[in-house]
């Protein structure tokens, strides 16, 4: 397991160690992806398109391997972590690595 430090994202907020357990993780890789939200949430289904721009089949299929449901709050957060990413990758074209704070706990 890898211990973490936060980095520091919110001058409010005190740092916080997360460790994340990757017991259970699996990885695949995924070259297409869909997005729709609700009010509470937002979905992403994650596929793997074996066809991608040489389509021949009608309906084309893609297989989806992983569907993840953010709540709005995180799904910001997500998205905030990736323009930042690709922001410092795109600016010095080095590999980038970034943490997203964990979420505060809302009752």
């Amino acid at each position: 397991m890898a211990v973490e430090k936060a980095p520091k994202t919110n001058p409010g907020r005190a740092q916080q160690r997360v460790q994340l357990n990757k017991d259970n993780m699996k990885s695949a890789y995924c070259n297409f992806f869909t997005a729709r939200a609700n009010p509470e949430e937002i979905v992403l289904n994650f596929g793997f398109d074996d066809l991608r721009g040489t389509a021949t089949k009608d309906p084309h299929q893609v297989q989806i391997l992983h569907q993840v449901v953010l709540s709005t709050t995180t799904a910001r957060r997500v998205k905030d972590t990736l323009v930042e990413l690709f922001r410092k990758r795109d600016a010095g074209g080095v590999q980038v690595t970034a943490q997203a704070v964990p979420a505060e706990k809302s009752n």
